[in-house]
């Protein structure tokens, strides 16, 4: 039977690959297998994503993760990788040569960014970056030599929307491939392909996989697409260790019930921060009071977990403020079931000098609150208790 909800979809999709009666897929440590004859060799070595030959090209846990991510985000096939940025530079590397193109919103993922702006260009590939929120500009950057618009929604860390809609409609008529980081939203809240878009990808280390344990990336399209975004993937070495497939497997099966609480509990966190005497702005999708709230209600069906709030004070003080939390821990990512806290201008210094970070609309005063799955009034109270410090 076609399952189509995703509470089941991530518990029986793909069912077929574990062949060994166990209720837990096995883990599959071999790294080779013996062929019969040398015959059967040569021909399962050119196959895609064989099983019992490499383990480099697939093992049966790869195959039911695809299988499960491509039925959740509505896509004919995908494929997983070592992680979110394996996915993202498989995606796009594959998809380009010498010459071609790209048109990108100008907030992405800081290490998107630094890949489309510093490495592309060394092998003759250019870049446009465009304002996500103007419709107008991505059409103005198109050239005869694009090949691919590429975009992320709700953006990081300002949860900025761009419109996939017209992204999808835009790409179709001029027969430019589109692609989404569909991490932050997650297939739960988002699903792109909806409105047209061909390609999405995930950092499956965040709400995917959920436990803060796994690195790991998909890619969810065609199945020409993801067959040769594999090729690629597989030739430069982009492949999930057997025990990091087992425990994204094993975590994505809660997913739906993970995001849901999370959609709750962040909202909640959101409009207790938006009464606050010291916060000067909350930038999350699902308050009414957000730029882009029509939009984002159009597009997503639920707003997620991880949002930002800016602030009224100065930046030693905000690090005091994050510093002085005890629930929320000061650590990197998002999506996991606990509740995590970065000053974003500390973070992204690195990647951007004073007038790239200026351009953002990054202050050194906003903060990124990634939130798990506690009490939503726990959280509430630790913030409470910090914000009594500065």
């Amino acid at each position: 039977m076609k399952i189509k909800n995703p509470d089941t979809i991530v518990i029986h999709s793909g069912d077929e690959y574990n062949t060994t009666g166990a209720i837990v897929p096995p883990v599959w440590q071999s790294v080779n297998y013996k062929a019969k004859d040398l015959l059967t060799m040569a021909k399962i070595s050119v196959e895609d994503r064989p099983l019992g030959f490499y383990a480099r090209y697939a093992t049966p846990t790869l195959k039911q993760l695809s299988q499960v991510c491509a039925e959740l985000e509505k896509t004919e096939d995908s494929v997983v990788f070592g992680s979110g940025m394996a996915a993202i530079s498989s995606a796009i590397a594959y998809t380009l040569k010498s010459g071609d193109h790209i048109v990108a919103q100008s907030t992405l993922y800081a290490t998107t960014i630094k890949y489309l702006r510093d490495v592309l260009p060394q092998f003759g590939v250019s870049v446009s970056f465009v304002d996500q929120t103007d419709n107008k500009a991505f059409e103005k950057a198109i050239r005869k030599n694009t090949r691919l618009i590429y975009i992320e929604t709700p953006s990081n860390p300002l949860m900025k929307i761009t419109d996939l809609e017209f992204i999808g409609k835009l790409c179709r008529k001029r027969k430019i491939i589109s692609l989404i980081d569909n991490t932050f939203a997650s297939p739960i809240n988002q699903n792109p392909a909806d409105f047209g878009i061909d390609v999405m990808l995930h950092s499956a280390t965040k709400y995917l996989g959920g436990h803060s344990d796994v690195l790991a990336g998909v890619v969810c399209g065609s199945k020409d697409f993801v067959h040769k975004c594999w090729d690629y993937g597989h030739v430069v070495g982009h492949v999930l260790a057997p025990n990091d497939a087992s425990l994204l497997l094993r975590s994505i099966k809660t997913l739906p019930m993970r995001v849901k609480k999370q959609n709750e509990s962040a909202l909640l966190i959101a409009q207790y921060l938006e009464e606050h005497k010291k916060v000067k702005k909350v930038y999350h999708p699902g308050l009414i009071s957000h730029l882009q709230y029509g939009l984002a209600a159009s597009q997503m069906r639920g707003f997620g977990g991880c949002f930002s709030f800016e602030l009224d004070c100065a930046y030693p003080k905000a690090v005091k403020f994050v510093e002085a939390l005890k629930l929320c821990k000061l650590a990197v990512s998002l999506g996991g079931v606990e509740t995590v806290v970065t000053l974003p201008a500390a973070q992204w210094k690195p990647f951007y000098n004073k007038e790239q970070l200026a351009a953002t609309g990054i202050s050194e005063s906003l903060i990124r609150l990634a939130v798990g799955i506690e009490n939503p009034e726990d959280i509430i109270r630790d913030l409470e208790s910090a914000f009594r410090k500065i």
